[in-house]
């Protein structure tokens, strides 16, 4: 199921949201114990110290990071504001996620309304947006309310090592009409498959790339569809201009 799993969430267009103790940083900070009571942890905070300065990323998880679209790329955490910058700078520190892209909350509860923002903003569907948690209560909570994917950062152990990549797909540029949402000259990706090219294509993907010369017909048609499109398209439709 691993291997499976993080295939999909390393894909183009799969917003993953990331937790960070426990998930990106080690929740190491106790001598001999995971934590420090909360009241040594906020004396220390308030007295200036850059909790996350000395803090190293885990390797998996940075691999899989570096090997994904950024801009899918989200940070959820709960954060106490003394801690706020020294976490916030961490993460773009050691693992390159736009300061933009980096929200943190003051209660766990507060993930799954952020993942609702998300949605919203993004104009995707749940589906199309995981959190990534070592909480199960969290996960459980969103589980059971909501659609999105709920992925425990133990599934990153065994695949993690193998820095798992998107499959490298052909580029092609359409030549002619065929099907009702296509647009002349429309940029895809897609794998060889039987004398055809097997594509899936993402609504959102088809606007982005052709605003310009879709009519507001062809939009509204293209993303009222709204979910991914499998198309087989014969290869003399086909110019292929990135191998």
């Amino acid at each position: 199921m691993s291997k499976k799993l993080i295939e999909e969430l390393s894909s183009n267009g799969m917003v993953v949201v990331f937790d960070v103790d426990g998930v990106l940083a080690p929740y190491e900070w106790g001598l001999r114990k995971h934590c420090m009571s909360d009241k040594e942890w906020t004396s220390i905070l308030e007295s200036g110290v850059d909790m996350y300065s000395h803090v190293k990323p885990i390797k998996c998880m940075q691999d899989f990071i570096k090997n994904k679209r950024i801009e899918d790329v989200y940070i959820c955490s709960k954060s106490e504001k003394a801690e706020y910058e020294s976490k916030k700078n961490f993460c773009i520190r050691e693992y390159g996620i736009p300061q933009e892209h980096v929200k943190l909350v003051e209660h766990k509860s507060d993930k799954v309304l952020f993942l609702d923002e998300l949605l919203e903003k993004l104009n995707t569907f749940p589906e199309k947006i995981a959190i990534v948690e070592d909480t199960v209560e969290t996960l459980n909570e969103i589980a059971n309310t909501r659609h999105y994917y709920t992925v425990h950062f133990s599934s990153f152990f065994e695949e993690g090592k193998k820095k798992v990549k998107p499959k490298k797909l052909k580029k092609y540029r359409v030549k002619k009409l065929k099907y009702t949402f296509d647009v002349e000259d429309m940029i895809i990706e897609g794998e060889d498959h039987e004398g055809g090219v097997f594509v899936d294509v993402i609504a959102e993907d088809i606007v982005r790339l052709n605003k310009n010369i879709m009519s507001g017909d062809e939009i509204y048609d293209c993303l009222y569809e709204g979910d991914d499109f499998i198309w087989d398209y014969k290869k003399e439709n086909l110019e292929l201009i990135e191998d």
